[in-house]
Order: C-alpha cells, then structure tokens, then sequence
C-alpha cells in the first residue's frame, strides 16, 4: 500500500480514505437497489423520486440526496423509462350531457368522485378494471376486477365506495365518461343524493384525474398483467390498492399517501408545473 500511495503521489491515509469510501458507496448502493427491488416487488414501476423519499423515510440513519439515488439506479439499470405521449389529432365534441367537473374547485374529501373503466390485457384475455376514486385525495374508495365491461362491474366499484360513505352538507358530485355502463338505469339508481357529471363524448382529458390513475396502476401495478391470468391478478389487486392508498408517495398529495390526505393529516399541493393544453380548441355542434 505504501508503494502504490507512492507511485500515485498521495499519502497513505489519503489513499486508505479513499477505498473506505469506495467500500461506502458499494454498500449504499447494495442497500439502495435491494430496497428498490423489495419495493418493486409490489409497485413494478414506481419512479425514482418516490422511492428515494421512501427510502430516507425507512431509514433512520441513512440519508441520501434525490440526484445521487437516481445515479445508483441509473448505474444498475433500475430507471424506469417514460412513454412519449402520442401526438392527437383535434376532434369534434358533441355536447350531450353536463360536465360539472370542469375546473371545478374541489373542496374537499367527498365532494368529486371521478370513475372510469380501463382495459387491461391479461394471459387469458382482456380484462377490465373499474375505479371509483375521491379526486381531492385521489384516494381509490372502490374497485372491481371483471372479464367483461359491464353494469354490474361498475356498480360493484361504486357500492364498495359508498360503503360507510354517509352524504354531508356538501353535495356529492359523481363524474364519469359517456359510455354505457355508466349512463343505465341500472347503475343510475345508486346515484340517488349525487349531482350527475359527464365528461363530453371524446375528451379524456375532462376525467384527467381518473385517466391518470388508471394510466399509474398499468404502468406501475399492471405492468406484467400479460404474463399473468386473471386470477392471478383478482388475487393481488386488494394488496395493490392498499399500498396505492397508503404507501405509495403521491405528488399531487404533496409526496403523502391519498389516505393520510382523505383523512385530513395532510393537504393536496400540487408539485408540478402546468403544462400546454393536450388538445386544441373543439368545435362544439349542438346535438
């Protein structure tokens, strides 16, 4: 070691400092990528950001800066890598039902529930999963897993949200798209005491706060559903929601958990900036 600490031109020390830190940084990144590998055993997709502040959250002398966790994950093929968002072509709405979600300011928990149906493609087929989530806390109140998009699949997701949900001086609004599921009789007689809202024929970007959940549970949770069965995915979809709802840093929530917010110990703050519209101006033509 002398020799080599002479050949290099350092001192001894130093070059013995050197290695303890190299020895340091080995180790940090041995625990940073089994924690990140444990976390994604559930979330497969989660982002970087989120699971550093997890991360220093869970350990109690251990702390790591953002720039350096996402290095380490950088280092070892961890990143996730975004989707470029496909450019749209502009369309024509056709005004058929109210949208009394649009740049509404919500107040508080219970006062928007936004619902979607997404599909999913499993190992034995498509499937389709139905949400029902609380947009001041984007909290998921209600859920259901169905091979075929149908009333009853939906309505399964609302029951299960109204379940202990008792209707406050504020009015409860209740916003969905235009498909069919969502505007029969069927599923309308659960709406009784809510202010029915439709977002316009061909605008997904009037339910952003539903399509952005259902876009986080492909992405993240969803990821591998193709080499899954349906079963299989039945099984595991209660554990997902309970760490979506409880364990996963949400950014609109202001990096807390949509529980901790729809429970009132934390306040929604947004953590991004606003970006262009996605779509171009709409020529509307009455029905």
């Amino acid at each position: 070691m002398s020799r080599l600490a002479e050949w290099l031109g350092v001192s001894r020390a130093a070059l013995y400092k050197s290695r303890n830190r190299f020895e340091e940084h080995k180790d940090l990144c041995a625990i940073v990528i089994a924690f990140t590998d444990a976390e994604r055993a559930i979330n497969k997709k989660i982002g970087g950001v989120k699971l550093c502040r997890l991360f220093n959250d869970s350990q109690s002398r251990l702390s790591i800066g953002r720039d350096r966790f996402l290095t380490i994950l950088r280092e070892h093929g961890r990143l996730v890598r975004k989707r470029k968002a496909r450019s749209k072509k502009p369309i024509v709405e056709r005004v058929t039902r109210v949208d009394l979600a649009h740049k509404l300011a919500v107040a508080g928990p219970g006062h928007l529930w936004v619902h979607d149906d997404t599909e999913v493609v499993t190992k034995n087929g498509k499937a389709h999963l139905a949400l029902s989530t609380d947009a001041y806390s984007s909290m998921v109140l209600g859920y259901s897993w169905s091979k075929q998009a149908r009333t009853q699949h939906v309505k399964n997701a609302l029951e299960m949200a109204l379940q202990g949900h008792i209707h406050g001086e504020m009015p409860l609004i209740h916003h969905s798209d235009n498909a069919s599921i969502y505007a029969s009789k069927a599923y309308q007689r659960l709406l009784t005491g809510m202010r029915v809202s439709f977002s316009p024929p061909g605008r997904p970007d009037r339910n952003p706060i539903a399509e952005r959940i259902n876009q986080t549970f492909k992405v993240e949770y969803l990821s591998d559903a193709a080499g899954k069965t349906f079963e299989q995915l039945q099984e595991e979809l209660p554990t997902y929601i309970k760490h979506y709802n409880e364990r996963r840093p949400h950014m609109s929530c202001n990096y807390a958990t949509p529980a901790q917010v729809q429970a009132g110990i934390e306040e929604p703050i947004k953590r991004w900036k606003q970006r262009a519209k996605s779509y171009p101006e709409k020529t509307k033509i009455e029905p």
